[in-house]
């Protein structure tokens, strides 16, 4: 198993972790992820054993 940090990764609606924040930001908004309250665990297949939580922050241009 290995844990994964996407920590400061494009935001990317069907990666494994649950944004807390969401309802924060509009459809349109560009999001990275800005802290890994969880991470993600991965199976040594690529097999997600554990999906993460995380909380995103807004691309600012």
């Amino acid at each position: 198993m290995r844990i994964v940090n996407v920590e400061g990764h494009d935001f990317d609606p069907g990666m494994a972790a649950t944004p807390l924040n969401i309802e924060e930001f509009g459809a349109d908004d560009t999001l990275v992820v800005d802290q890994m309250l969880e991470p993600i665990i991965m199976e040594s297949d690529g097999a997600v054993a554990r999906t993460g939580t995380v909380t995103l922050r807004k691309v600012e241009s």
